[in-house]
């Protein structure tokens, strides 16, 4: 199963892969080696995306994502980590 743009469960299998979905899903410019940042310090990075980058996990990912683990993620490593695949 592919997500919106095309992307499914493998492209998620590296941080590479949720960096490219939510540039591409949330038109932002991040790059993997902003991957223990913390989220706030992300440019463009506000806490309302949280919904929009839950709705493309979800589509990718083909299945849904907890919503819980998503809110106490603090880096987009601890995203990537959250996501169930």
């Amino acid at each position: 199963m592919t997500g919106l743009n095309g992307t499914g469960p493998e492209d998620l299998a590296d941080i590479g892969g949720l960096v490219a979905l939510l540039n591409e899903e949330l038109d932002l410019e991040l790059s993997a080696d902003q991957a223990d940042l913390p989220l706030d310090a992300l440019p463009g990075w506000d806490s309302m995306l949280l919904l929009r980058v839950l709705i493309a996990l979800e589509a990718a990912a083909g299945r849904a994502q907890s919503l819980a683990d998503l809110l106490t993620a603090g880096t987009l490593r601890e995203l990537h980590r959250a996501v169930r695949l």
